[in-house]
C-alpha cells in the first residue's frame, strides 16, 4: 500500500504477488465499518437524520486520514506523524502488526481466520522475506566474485600492458595510468564490501523470524547498497567487452 493519505493504492505487483491477503483484509474491515453503521441506523427512528449524524461522526473521528497534498512528498510524512498515523516504511516493520490484537479480534469476530491462522499466516510471511533477501543477497556476492572481480582483473591487465608498452616506446601513458588506478582502487573495494556483505549473510540470527527479517533489512541490505556503489562505477569505467552483465544502455536502447 502506498503511503498517500485517504486512498488504498495497489503498486505493480509481479506476478508471483497474492493480493489475496490485502482483499481480504480490506473486506474485512468495511464489513465491520459496514455492519456497525447498519446495527446503528435500523433501529433509528428518523432514518435521514440518523444518517446525516452518522455521516458527520465518522468524517469528525476520521479527519485525522485526509489529506488532500502532494502524498509523495516528505511534508506529508511530518504532517501524517503529527496526526498520529502510522507509517511502516518496511515489510518487517508491517508483517509483526498482523497479531496485533485489534486485528486478531476482527478476524476471529467475523470467522474470517482464527487467532493461530494470522500467527501463522504472519510466520509465513517473515520467512519468505527472509529467503528472498539471503537468495538475493548471495546471488551479488557470487556475480561479484564470479563475474565482476575477474573481468576487473582481466580489464587491468589489458591497461598496465597498454602503460608498460608506452613506456617503453618513450611515451607517458597517462591516460592509461590514471584509468588503471582508479579502476584498481574501485575493484579493492569492491572486494572489501562484498566480504563484509558475506559477514553479514553469516550473521542473520537464526530462530527468529522477526529479529531476522529486521537483520536483514537494517544490515544485509545496507551491505548490499555498499557493494553496489563500487559495482556501479566499475561498470562505466571497465570495457564494454569485459563486462560481464548488459548494461543499462544495452538494455534501454539494443535489446
Amino acid at each position: 500500500f502506498a503511503f498517500t493519505g485517504n486512498k488504498f493504492e495497489f503498486r505493480m505487483p509481479g506476478s508471483a504477488e497474492n493480493l489475496s491477503d490485502c482483499n481480504t483484509i480490506l473486506n474485512t474491515a468495511v464489513a465491520k465499518e459496514l455492519k456497525g453503521y447498519a446495527d446503528e441506523l435500523e433501529g433509528a427512528e428518523d432514518f435521514t437524520s440518523a444518517a446525516i449524524a452518522l455521516i458527520k461522526r465518522t468524517i469528525r473521528d476520521h479527519r485525522r486520514v485526509i489529506f488532500n497534498g502532494n502524498g509523495y512528498d516528505e511534508s506529508w510524512v511530518a504532517e501524517a506523524e503529527k496526526r498520529g498515523l502510522l507509517n511502516f516504511k518496511s515489510a518487517a516493520d508491517a508483517f509483526p502488526h498482523y497479531v496485533d490484537q485489534k486485528n486478531l479480534d476482527l478476524f476471529a469476530k467475523h470467522n474470517v481466520y482464527t487467532s493461530a491462522e494470522i500467527y501463522s499466516r504472519m510466520e509465513t510471511q517473515l520467512e519468505e522475506y527472509n529467503k528472498i533477501l539471503h537468495i538475493e543477497a548471495m546471488t551479488m556476492s557470487d556475480m561479484v566474485r564470479e563475474e565482476i572481480t575477474p573481468a576487473c582483473i582481466a580489464f587491468e591487465n589489458e591497461l598496465a600492458g597498454t602503460v608498460n608498452a608506452k613506456k617503453a616506446a618513450g611515451v607517458t601513458g597517462g591516460m592509461e595510468a590514471g584509468l588503471l588506478g582508479k579502476v584498481s582502487e574501485l575493484t579493492e573495494e569492491l572486494y572489501t564490501k562484498s566480504a563484509a556483505l558475506d559477514e553479514a549473510v553469516a550473521a542473520v540470527p537464526t530462530n527468529d523470524n522477526e529479529k531476522a527479517a529486521h537483520y536483514y533489512h537494517d544490515v544485509v541490505i545496507s551491505a548490499m547498497d555498499e557493494v553496489r556503489a563500487p559495482a556501479d562505477k566499475l561498470e562505466g569505467l571497465v570495457g564494454k567487452k569485459f563486462w560481464p552483465f548488459p548494461t543499462y544502455s544495452d538494455i534501454l536502447f539494443y535489446v
